[in-house]
């Protein structure tokens, strides 16, 4: 459904943050997408969605392309359309509207009928039925957790056929975090919604997606089923917290050029 090829894109025409990155998203798939904070990773999801340029971005080399069409040179509002929609990190709802606003205000591109946007927002509810009692309330006044459903679920009104998710458990209690991603698993499982997922907690990513990426300073080093990624000893070291060897160092001790070759390797 998607496919990046060799992308490279730069901010302020010096600072080169994605250093020639490919990766697919089958349909039907949820593709979790992993790296430490200022790999490249939101940046990928930008350049996705067209918005490079309003943060002084601009992509150099390479294509993004999104069922055979090429869409690195689309405006937003164009591959939005085509049913792509990103979930920013950080749950930005509009704080002065009111639950039932933001949920609704992700329906404004559609042109398939009111019985169908309807439709949708039922849907919606049933995934997230707490915000049932919520949507009179201004979404300013709501916890993290109903922010993030709220997010989601205007997502969902788009009728999305990729949804990109950049930190959906981002400080959420575990117990919300697992709630969140096993409506993500039902999503894509009941809506065939395709899933681009970035997500720091890489073992609750790589239990509900089926491929992995793994992203270091704008590159991608390693990639695979996410099964045989969790058995990987520098996945499992880096980023799962599992020692097998008392001798190995913590991430922050290895330096990068080592753990690219031994991953590449």
């Amino acid at each position: 459904m998607l496919q990046i090829n060799n992308l490279e894109a730069v901010y302020n025409d010096i600072i080169l943050v994605l250093r020639g990155i490919s990766l697919d998203v089958p349909d039907g798939s949820i593709v979790a997408f992993l790296g430490s904070n200022g790999a490249g990773k939101s940046t990928t999801l930008t350049a996705i969605s067209g918005l490079l340029d309003y943060e002084d971005g601009e992509i150099m080399k390479g294509t993004i392309e999104f069922d055979g069409h090429a869409i690195h040179k689309m405006d937003p509002q164009e591959i939005v359309r085509l049913g792509i929609i990103q979930v920013p990190e950080g749950r930005r709802v509009f704080g002065e509207l009111t639950v039932d606003e933001n949920i609704r205000v992700g329906a404004h591109t559609r042109r398939d009928g009111k019985a169908k946007v309807e439709q949708d927002y039922n849907m919606v509810l049933d995934y997230f039925p707490v915000l049932r009692g919520r949507l009179k309330l201004q979404a300013g006044f709501c916890s993290g957790g109903e922010q993030q459903m709220m997010v989601i679920g205007r997502a969902l009104m788009a009728h999305p056929s990729l949804m990109m998710l950049d930190e959906p458990s981002l400080g959420l209690a575990p117990i919300l975090m697992s709630e969140i991603f096993e409506i993500i698993k039902r999503i894509n499982r009941e809506e065939k919604v395709s899933i681009l997922l970035v997500e720091q907690n890489a073992l609750m990513a790589m239990a509900v997606s089926e491929y992995g990426y793994i992203m270091e300073n704008g590159r991608i080093v390693l990639d695979g089923p996410s099964k045989k990624l969790m058995k990987n000893e520098d996945v499992k070291e880096f980023y799962l917290g599992i020692k097998e060897d008392e001798k190995r160092k913590r991430f922050s001790e290895v330096k990068h050029y080592k753990r690219r070759k031994r991953w590449l390797s």
